[in-house]
């Protein structure tokens, strides 16, 4: 039994060969900039208790992965599964190797982008779950039906919007938290696909509708994508047929207010372009809500309209 400290890094001294399953790690984390043990052992198939192991030797040994300061804030960061990133010396190990990706990091705080990765990574298990096809941002830059001057744009998933908050005009740029994705499901040759122009992970740090029309607010969230959709600007700038968003926040509370705000800016009709989650606040003593494809599997609620069901939106009556 190993018996070193999860705080610290401290290494044996003992040889170490970097393998196969080594190399699957490093790779899951230059796509996923923080991932918990248990969401790595899922997402690469992994059962039992070994991924401990391998994950102890590539920190403590090889430098190669560690687990970042912030993720040990939480009052019961002891009893939960570590959360582990890449290192600058995994990353040129991929690189020395010709396996690294280059993949933008943006400047969000550690709880904020480890809920982006917890999202991004429920919808790649359910897809996994179900036998759905997980379309990358590549992928859908790469299609056909994506203008040329989009692909290569410099900043391709900066949507700009003009429009109107409380009587004054904006003029600003859309990015999501999360990356463009979509699924797609295929049976008797036919393909039916669902794509998301990103998603919000809301952890309450914006207010749902300040009288300011300067500041960044929930209210003003939705004006800019209604308006995004409004004039059809995922089609024209992407080749996206249809658009849906997924809004995810941390508790139940939180996300009937945003469902109310959307529903006053509708005049009560509410609107099938929003969908709506929360999920566990692990930043305090919660724990990460189970690496299962839940994202997927479990009905999401809108404003104004029934629940929306992904697996059936995909797969109808199958």
């Amino acid at each position: 039994m190993d018996t070193r400290s999860r705080f610290k890094v401290t290494p044996t001294g003992r040889p170490f060969r970097v393998t196969v399953n080594d190399i699957r790690i490093l790779q899951l984390l230059q796509r996923y900039r923080y991932l918990p043990s248990n969401y790595i052992a899922a997402l690469l198939g992994w059962r039992g208790e070994y991924y401990k192991d391998i994950l102890t030797k590539l920190r403590h040994e090889a430098g190669l992965v560690d687990c970042p300061n912030s993720s040990w804030a939480a009052a019961n960061a002891r009893y939960r599964p570590a959360v582990y990133a890449l290192t600058a010396k995994g990353e040129r190990f991929l690189k020395e190797r010709g396996l690294f990706v280059p993949r933008p990091k943006t400047g969000s705080e550690f709880n904020h982008e480890l809920m982006v990765c917890l999202i991004r990574a429920s919808f790649e298990l359910g897809a996994q779950q179900h036998g759905l096809e997980l379309i990358s941002a590549a992928d859908i830059l790469q299609h056909r039906n994506c203008p040329k001057e989009t692909r290569f744009h410099k900043s391709p998933w900066r949507v700009p919007v003009s429009f109107q908050y409380d009587r004054h005009q904006v003029d600003q740029f859309v990015e999501s938290d999360g990356e463009f994705f979509g699924l797609a499901h295929r049976q008797n040759g036919e393909r039916t696909a669902i794509l998301f122009p990103g998603f919000e992970a809301d952890r309450r740090t914006e207010p749902l509708g300040p009288e300011d029309y300067d500041r960044p607010s929930i209210k003003k969230k939705f004006i800019a994508y209604r308006e995004i959709a409004r004039q059809r600007l995922y089609q024209s700038r992407y080749g996206l047929p249809s658009a849906i968003i997924p809004f995810i926040t941390i508790n139940e509370a939180h996300k009937r207010a945003m469902m109310r705000v959307v529903e006053k800016l509708t005049e009560g009709k509410g609107s099938k372009l929003f969908i709506f989650k929360s999920t566990s606040n692990f930043a305090s003593f919660e724990n990460f809500p189970l690496p299962t494809g839940h994202m997927v599997t479990e009905p999401w609620e809108r404003a104004g309209h029934p629940p929306y069901d992904i697996l059936q939106d995909l797969k109808g009556g199958d």
